[in-house]
């Protein structure tokens, strides 16, 4: 079975109409769906030969999603931490970079899928603000292709919006 997002074992074809014809000669014929069937097509779309993932890039693409700001809070607890950036949506973190040393990406996730990311993956680890439970630490240069990255990004920012969107009564 392929994984397309590396997070869930459901998959199905995506027809060339969708893509286009070179799509499936890339070798990217199949596309995850049920939980992240939203982001289809970010993950079609980013399946593009991965260039070394900087810094100003992952910043724009976290900034180019609506609502969403940056700051550095963290230093004001210790100095070494002076150079973490968090992206906020609704006030609300759903990823941090350290901006001295970019080897890393920081994600909220579900408990279920940061189960699944570990059990695919063996480019991640335990991150910085030890919550293991809600957030997973995504090691660039690994197993973890930058289109992952960067769909897994766009997830933990669904994941923030939804939970603190206000409900229409």
């Amino acid at each position: 079975m392929r994984y397309c997002c590396g997070i869930s074992a459901h998959t199905t074809r995506i027809s060339d109409a969708a893509v286009g014809p070179d799509f499936h000669k890339r070798g990217h014929g199949f596309a995850c769906h049920a939980r992240l069937w939203y982001f289809l097509p970010l993950c079609y779309r980013n399946h593009q030969q991965d260039q070394e993932m900087n810094i100003e890039d992952f910043r724009d693409y976290c900034l180019s999603m609506d609502g969403v700001t940056e700051k550095t809070p963290f230093g004001k607890f210790a100095r070494r931490y002076d150079s973490i950036l968090v992206f906020y949506v609704l006030d609300h973190m759903f990823c941090f970079v350290d901006m001295d040393d970019f080897t890393s990406v920081t994600v909220k996730s579900t408990p279920d899928e940061v189960d699944e990311i570990r059990m695919v993956h063996s480019s991640v680890s335990n991150p910085i603000n030890r919550s293991l439970h809600h957030w997973i630490q995504l090691n660039l240069n690994g197993d973890i292709s930058n289109s992952e990255i960067y769909t897994l990004v766009k997830r933990a920012y669904y994941i923030v919006k939804a939970k603190y969107t206000g409900k229409t009564k």
